[in-house]
């Protein structure tokens, strides 16, 4: 539950919130992972990787405490072109609100490095969907995507 004196922080993601995500990672977000093919024993390593390959990722906090880990990876820096993504911690349903709200300057900061920006989301991650749609994010009908086929939506932002 919130609180009014909850303080809420959007910050250069480390390793540590990365870890804490991990420990904490919303189901929604770990199926999606195995959606796109990707072993579970692999799972953390791709969440690594990820964030590894970022140009920047973000953590979100609430009172110290991991909400969600987002940022982008490039795609083709030639044509402006990145991959936004952000995964959450079991929290973040609790959190809702105020994150959409602060994340909405940050997806404007992507979108300066990166004009257009393209990623692919569960077609079941029906919170994390109106998500993008609120913040302007163009969601394309479901197709099958990943070594596994599974329905999945291809989500645009200044194509």
């Amino acid at each position: 539950m919130t609180s009014a004196n909850t303080e809420y922080l959007i910050v250069e993601a480390q390793p540590e919130h990365v870890a804490e995500l991990i420990d904490n990672l919303r189901p929604v977000d770990h199926d999606e992972i195995l959606a796109m093919g990707i072993p579970a024993d692999q799972a953390e390593k791709t969440v690594w990787h990820t964030y590894r390959m970022s140009t920047v990722a973000w953590a979100g906090l609430a009172d110290g405490r991991v909400v969600a880990v987002f940022g982008v990876t490039p795609l083709s820096y030639l044509l402006g072109h990145g991959s936004p993504w952000m995964l959450g911690t079991t929290l973040l349903d609790a959190h809702t609100v105020r994150f959409a709200r602060e994340s909405r300057p940050v997806v404007e900061r992507m979108q300066r490095a990166y004009p257009r920006l393209t990623n692919y989301i569960d077609y079941r991650n029906k919170k994390t969907i109106r998500w993008l749609k609120w913040l302007g994010f163009d969601i394309k009908p479901a197709k099958p995507f990943g070594l596994k086929g599974h329905p999945f939506h291809k989500f645009t932002y200044g194509e």
